[in-house]
């Protein structure tokens, strides 16, 4: 199972936190995305190089994961179901992203962006001149310290575990009914109790995506499989969060000290596209790529550095 973890478009104000909707930019961004997820073919996709991925600052963060796992060089990303925080900015998002896909938001408190209490609304002046002392300290220290009156990554994570934890049982409770769907069908066409896992090759479920992953070197080919076969036993799934919802799953996730979350770029690409893959034979994610916004590339208006000059 993949989980797309989409940071939304671009809001129509820097203030901290505001709960406010998506500007025209955000928009368009959002629309470049769901291309990606509705099967359409990226216009510029074919004029793009490795070269051109890697040397783009921050759209992907290395030469290894264009190389290793397809997902910036494919464009197109399958899912069969899509996640949203409820803030106006995920929620327009999403909803954008459903309208291309078809597919229904299902929209998760859980998800929100990270509490910021007291400076929460305020410009960028107006909270470093209120609350020097915690600017401060944040600067002098690695430390996951909480927003003044509000939450750290560490409390972000704990509200969101219990989706990631649910996901994951949904997907394990499907995989199993699908694997017991493809014994029977072996048995039954082949007189025997056994063949499942050859049948399973063949119809593109997942112990085929396994078969076709191994085949082809990368952990790119469980979604390949599935896209040719239209199966997505298991459920890849489009989260749309935020900033830091999303740097507190991935220290989350990967085990990481929550103290590390800053370490992941704060020029998180608007509707760029971060994949965690879940493994169900050792029960671990794993980082398949970060930051990808390979619907960008050819608009450098619409990239982060345009947002922050």
């Amino acid at each position: 199972m993949h989980l797309y973890l989409i940071r939304h478009g671009r809001q129509t104000t820097k203030d901290c936190g505001a709960d406010v909707p998506l500007c025209d930019t955000g928009r368009q961004q959002a629309r470049l995305l769901a291309e990606r997820f509705s099967g359409k073919s990226m216009a510029a996709e074919a004029s793009l190089s490795p070269d051109d991925l890697v040397s783009t600052d921050g759209l992907v963060a290395t030469a290894d994961l264009v190389s290793s796992n397809g997902l910036a060089l494919s464009g197109s990303l399958k899912v069969s179901r899509i996640l949203s925080s409820p803030l106006l900015r995920a929620s327009e998002t999403a909803e954008i992203l459903s309208s291309a896909t078809g597919l229904p938001c299902e929209y998760r408190e859980e998800l929100k962006e990270i509490d910021y209490g007291k400076i929460a609304g305020l410009d960028f002046r107006t909270r470093f001149y209120r609350y020097a002392d915690f600017y401060r300290q944040r600067s002098q220290t690695q430390d996951d310290i909480p927003y003044p009156g509000g939450e750290n990554l560490q409390d972000v994570w704990r509200r969101i575990k219990p989706v990631l934890d649910e996901l994951i049982a949904e997907n394990a409770l499907t995989n199993e009914e699908a694997t017991g769907a493809d014994n029977s069908f072996s048995a039954a066409t082949s007189g025997t109790g056994t063949g499942g896992s050859l049948s399973a090759a063949a119809s593109g479920t997942r112990a085929g995506n396994h078969l076709s992953a191994a085949a082809s070197g990368t952990r790119a080919g469980n979604h390949l499989s599935a896209a040719a076969s239209g199966s997505h036993r298991g459920g890849d799934i489009a989260i749309v969060t935020h900033l830091e919802a999303i740097r507190a799953i991935l220290c989350g996730a990967l085990h990481l000290p929550f103290s590390c979350g800053r370490r992941f770029t704060g020029k998180l690409e608007h509707t760029s596209v971060t994949s965690l893959y879940y493994s169900e034979k050792d029960g671990t994610w794993q980082l398949d790529c970060y930051n990808d916004a390979v619907h960008l590339l050819p608009y450098p208006d619409l990239q982060i550095r345009a947002w922050r000059e």
